[in-house]
Parts: structure tokens; C-alpha cells; sequence
């Protein structure tokens, strides 16, 4: 999952949430052959959980 995360110089280290996230890419890459290839360029800087209070 960590080869889906690319953090720039002085950047907060990785966290669990970016993790789990990292992970399921990876896992939506190698299980969904439609998706691989739209999914094998895609990296993510971060990831932040929100809520929706509505």
C-alpha cells in the first residue's frame, strides 16, 4: 500500500487512515481487472477522513 502513497519533503508521515486507503486501491486494482488499469498510475498524497452532518 505504501507504493500508492507519495509524500512530498516535510510532509506528516504516513498515517493508518492514508493506509487503509493505500490498501484499497491496491486491492480494487488487483481484484477488478476493469479498473486496473485506470488504478495502476493513481497515487495519493493524503487522505482525511470527514463526517457529513446533514
Amino acid at each position: 500500500m505504501a507504493s500508492k502513497i507519495v509524500k512530498i519533503a516535510g510532509a506528516k508521515p504516513i498515517d493508518e487512515f492514508e493506509i487503509t486507503i493505500g490498501q484499497a486501491i491496491l486491492d480494487l486494482e488487483s481484484s477488478v481487472p476493469e479498473l486496473k488499469k485506470e488504478l495502476r498510475p493513481l497515487n495519493i498524497t493524503g487522505a482525511k477522513e470527514v463526517s457529513h452532518n446533514g
